[in-house]
């Protein structure tokens, strides 16, 4: 006696295939799970709708600081003429109208942030020319540098221009210094460098900031886009959806299940992932580098997802070559079945069934959903006749065309020595359909 190793294929198991990769073949059963599902993706976009109000009002904010300061030191705050005022403004922006629409980067504007912080100072200097003691100019421009440093401590400086950012507070340390000690003609020298430094810092970080924000909502967005398609995915009644045997059919579908664990190593990655975008010091760099692994983590849920979903397709065409092999030995009532089930009880393993007759003749079959589309079996017969096996086999085969199976091929194995009974060959051709399964 020699085990059978048959491939089998249909029209109808390769129309299944194409259906169940579709992506509106996915379904979610439960409408309670999927309106959980919704309401987690609605209270994240809260979420960053929130964070985003938040970023903007403090960019805002800060603009709105430094121009009323400038109009205060232009002198216009006392008057009603606002032209220095209005350009300052507008020169502000243009800058970030220039960011938004343009191919331009923040280091773009460096020009133009220096001109408008060169602006400020020579403002700043029109003013305090009226003050005789040098001084008290000096005295004057350390309280601008302070007021200054205060708006830029709100920007993050030590995340976007640490380096700038320590150079200016040394600057302002060494101000500070040089009045204690008496030396007014260098804490002057300090002073005027100091307001330029500082105009210039902080309309770079108002610009990046703004530039930074909008970053971050689009990366926090496609985060909360692909963690929903996920959850999607990995939902408990997901199902997906094809036409058998000429009817509407839906199978039971959960990539986590399906992908054999490879769903929940890519989830945990995701995880931690998108943890990091709630860290407050979060660079620029950094989130360039989230914005890049998270489209390889998409890549990575699509390719998954691909693969779970022809598993499931090759545990269907299994399940569909099982019961077209049952109905083919039973329809007479000349065999009936003995044993069945999946290997370890797991529709992802193969399925075995025994049937015997009357005369104790019996037949084994292991269906290995090594293909959605060519699915295979092993098949074996037991006779105390030695010629009756490979009849029985041959007849399965030819039979198989009346159900519109057509066999791609077979092997006739030379092993009747490994399984000596029904039982043993179960046992060993179920443990080799497990090794080989080809998703």
């Amino acid at each position: 006696m020699s085990s059978n190793h048959t491939k089998v294929k249909t029209s109808e198991w390769e129309a299944m295939n194409r259906e169940v990769t579709r992506s509106e073949a996915f379904v979610i059963q439960s409408e309670r799970e999927l309106e959980a599902i919704e309401a987690q993706i609605r209270e994240r976009e809260q979420e960053l709708q929130e964070a985003q109000r938040a970023g903007d009002a403090n960019v805002q904010e800060a603009v709105e600081a430094f121009t009323r300061s400038f109009r205060e030191i232009s002198g216009e705050a006392r008057t009603q003429v606002s032209g220095q005022t209005d350009a300052f403004d507008r020169e502000f922006r243009s800058m970030r109208e220039a960011l938004r629409t343009a191919a331009a980067q923040v280091s773009d504007m460096d020009r133009r942030t220096e001109q408008l912080a060169r602006r400020y100072a020579e403002a700043f200097d029109r003013l305090q020319a009226q003050t005789a003691s040098s001084e008290a100019r000096a005295r004057a421009a350390l309280a601008q540098l302070d007021a200054l440093l205060g708006q830029i401590r709100g920007l993050k400086p030590e995340i976007f221009l640490p380096a700038k950012y320590g150079e200016l507070v040394s600057l302002r340390a060494s101000l500070a210094e040089n009045l204690r000690g008496g030396d007014t003609q260098a804490a002057l020298t300090a002073a005027g460098n100091g307001i330029v430094n500082a105009g210039t810092l902080l309309s770079r970080l108002i610009l990046m900031n703004d530039a930074y924000n909008r970053q971050y909502a689009e990366v926090r967005s496609n985060a909360d886009r692909i963690r929903g398609m996920a959850d999607r995915l990995n939902a408990e009644s997901g199902q997906l959806t094809c036409t058998l045997q000429g009817s509407p059919a839906a199978f039971d579908y959960n990539i986590s299940r399906w992908s054999d664990g490879k769903y929940d190593e890519l989830r945990d990655g995701f995880d931690r992932l998108c943890g990091c975008l709630d860290r407050e010091d979060l660079t620029p760099e950094q989130l360039t580098r989230i914005r890049e692994a998270l489209a390889q983590y998409e890549a990575g849920f699509d390719r998954c997802d691909r693969e779970a979903r022809t598993r499931r397709a090759c545990a269907i065409a299994a399940e569909e070559l099982s019961l077209s092999l049952y109905e083919l030995l039973t329809a007479d009532a000349v065999w009936s079945v003995t044993q069945s089930g999946y290997v370890d009880g797991d529709e992802r393993n193969p399925y075995t069934f025994t049937c015997e007759d009357d005369c104790g003749n019996q037949i084994a079959f292991v269906v290995n959903p090594d293909s959605p589309e060519t699915p295979t079996f092993l098949m074996e017969a037991f006779s105390e006749d030695e010629f009756l096996p490979s009849r029985i086999k041959n007849g399965v085969r030819s039979m198989l065309a009346l159900q519109g199976i057509r066999v791609e091929g077979y092997e006739e194995r030379d092993d009747c020595d490994l399984h000596p009974d029904a039982a043993t060959f179960i046992t060993q051709a179920g443990e080799e359909a497990a090794q080989y399964h080809k998703y």
